[in-house]
């Protein structure tokens, strides 16, 4: 049997290969730069797994770009999943299968944070570190709900918008700042931004989300095409595509995530 996890700073989706069979299970999302290796154990642990009868694991995943995270996620694994072959990747690596196979292109992640490289096929290459939603993460849903609360909070909100909030400024500074994941709170707020994206405010600032997250990242590279995955890149797919043309790039590509390519791309290895 065959394990592969996609995960974000939110959420982990699983898809498990039993030769024709794939069950579908998902958990927290598992950033080692955000989760306790504790967090990380059981939230793999709590799954309805036979972790002796699998072979192989494919674990792409936020915050695993570096040797020192692969590396003390690959230990975590090989506790539970003690007959497998272990692979861990950047989530970077398999937005890039997904949406590339093996093809070359640029791609990029706008989920709760914001990534983007170039892929050649088998590797990727990047002129940006990703640094987080604390300096950077422009493009993902942690940016673009700061934006939001910035307005709000500092009562520059249209009343229209004002009057739909269920909670009060108040409330949201509390929440966020005695929240232990201020990203994911932050960018709790999409499923509401989208809800109201037609008000010309909500509009305006959606747009320079994506056009922050052009000027920082993408327009380093020289290529003009560009494939996206995420949450944020999906369901703002029309404004994202808006914005990319005015900086003369092409959006070849927009998956919500990336669970069901890889699966099929590792089904037919």
């Amino acid at each position: 049997m065959i394990l592969i996890g996609d995960s974000g700073s939110t959420k982990t989706d699983w898809r498990l290969i039993d030769g024709q069979d794939i069950s579908i299970l998902q958990c927290q999302g598992l950033n080692p730069n955000t989760c306790a290796d504790s967090q990380i154990s059981t939230s793999i642990s709590d799954l309805s797994l036979d972790f002796s009868s699998i072979s192989k694991v494919y674990f792409f995943g936020a915050g695993c770009g570096s040797v020192i995270n692969q590396d003390r996620m690959r230990k975590l694994f090989a506790i539970l999943f003690i007959n497998a072959d272990i692979h861990i990747h950047s989530d970077m690596l398999g937005a890039s299968i997904a949406t590339k196979a093996s093809e070359k292109g640029l791609v990029a992640i706008l989920g709760t944070g914001s990534n983007i490289c170039f892929y050649d096929g088998k590797e990727i290459s990047q002129k940006n570190r990703s640094l987080g939603y604390l300096l950077g993460d422009e493009g993902g849903g942690s940016y673009l709900g700061k934006l939001f609360l910035t307005l709000y909070l500092n009562g520059q909100l249209d009343s229209s918008i004002c009057e739909k909030m269920k909670k009060s400024p108040t409330q949201i500074m509390d929440d966020l700042y005695s929240s232990t994941s201020p990203n994911r709170y932050m960018a709790s707020f999409c499923p509401f931004i989208f809800r109201n994206r037609s008000h010309p405010q909500i509009s305006s600032i959606i747009c320079e989300n994506f056009t922050a997250f052009f000027e920082k990242y993408a327009i380093r590279y020289d290529e003009k095409e560009i494939s996206f995955c995420g949450s944020v890149a999906y369901y703002f797919n029309s404004e994202l595509k808006h914005v990319a043309s005015q900086f003369d790039f092409n959006v070849s590509l927009v998956l919500e995530n990336p669970i069901a390519a890889l699966t099929l791309f590792y089904k037919v290895e």
